[in-house]
C-alpha cells in the first residue's frame, strides 16, 4: 500500500466517524414544564434545525408546542403530523 491509499483510507474513516457522530450522537434533550393547568409546554426555536432536539413529556397529559420560527427564507407554511392525523394553520409572517 502506498501513501495516497493510506491517505484515503484514512481520510474515508474519519468521514464516516463524522456522519455517524452529526446523525446518531447525543441530542439536547429537554423537559416539558407543566402549568397551573396541567397542559406540559416547550418552546421549539425553528432556525435551520429545530432547538430542542428531543422533547421529554409526561404520558397522560396534554402536551402544547410552541414552534417560534426565526429564519429568513421560505419555509412551509403549514406542518403535517401523520400519526396523530392533525393538520395545524400556522400563522403567515
Amino acid at each position: 500500500m502506498d501513501t495516497t491509499e493510506i491517505i484515503v483510507i484514512i481520510g474515508g474513516v474519519a468521514l464516516l466517524a463524522f456522519v455517524l457522530w452529526y446523525f446518531f450522537g447525543e441530542r439536547e434533550q429537554v423537559a416539558a414544564m407543566q402549568n397551573a393547568s396541567g397542559v406540559q409546554e416547550i418552546k421549539v426555536m425553528v432556525k435551520g434545525g429545530y432547538s430542542p432536539d428531543v422533547i421529554v413529556v409526561k404520558e397522560g397529559s396534554p402536551v402544547r408546542l410552541d414552534f417560534y420560527r426565526d429564519e429568513t427564507c421560505f419555509v412551509q407554511r403549514a406542518s403535517h403530523l401523520r400519526r396523530f392525523s392533525y393538520r395545524p394553520r400556522l400563522a403567515r409572517v
